[in-house]
């Protein structure tokens, strides 16, 4: 289901703001994915106990204050937690700037590159899938983690909701045409 938005000063507006806003937030993630975690995980051997009294190793540390399991990962039982890490760093966070890039209208009449819908929409549907196993393992292992589900549902839940708001804006939303006569930077 396809929606066409009626070209005005305001949607154009509404839609440039709230592309700013996304791209803000995978910013973000990617500074998260492509070098705070990147940081840590080297710097710290998986181990939150080896790591010295740096910034990252002391925002890691409060943070694994909500969510011991991340304190220490070295355990085999913690493999697939390893392994969604890596994926976020190596596979992630490099998505989640390419993302952001491609929310940047390259055209005056706002629309976006051409690539980002097809990147966004399978960028989404992993994400939310990943954060959706990682939410499922964090509840299964609540009692014996300690873990304070409701930090670890506000810290994490904008993986899970901000990729829906993506998905949701480039599978349901086309931007206008540009109105007659509107001169146009790029042949189509």
């Amino acid at each position: 289901l396809v929606q066409t938005v009626e070209f005005s000063p305001w949607n154009l507006t509404y839609m440039v703001l709230s592309d700013v806003a996304l791209a803000r937030w995978f910013w973000l993630f990617a500074f998260c994915g492509c070098v705070f975690e990147p940081l840590y995980y080297a710097g710290c051997n998986w181990n939150g106990a080896e790591c010295g009294d740096g910034v990252v190793p002391r925002i890691w540390r409060l943070y694994s204050s909500w969510d011991p399991l991340f304190l220490d990962m070295t355990a085999p039982s913690l493999l697939w937690l390893r392994v969604m890490c890596t994926l976020e760093c190596v596979v992630f966070g490099p998505c989640y700037a390419a993302v952001a890039v491609g929310l940047q209208p390259f055209r005056p009449e706002g629309l976006h590159t051409p690539w980002l819908q097809p990147l966004a929409l399978l960028f989404s549907g992993a994400l939310v899938y990943s954060t959706v196993v990682y939410f499922a393992m964090e509840v299964v292992l609540a009692n014996s983690s300690g873990a304070d589900m409701t930090m670890v549902f506000l810290i994490n839940g904008p993986w899970t909701v901000i990729p829906c708001i993506l998905a949701y804006k480039t599978a349901t939303v086309t931007p206008p045409p540009p109105p007659v006569g509107y001169p146009r930077t790029h042949p189509d």
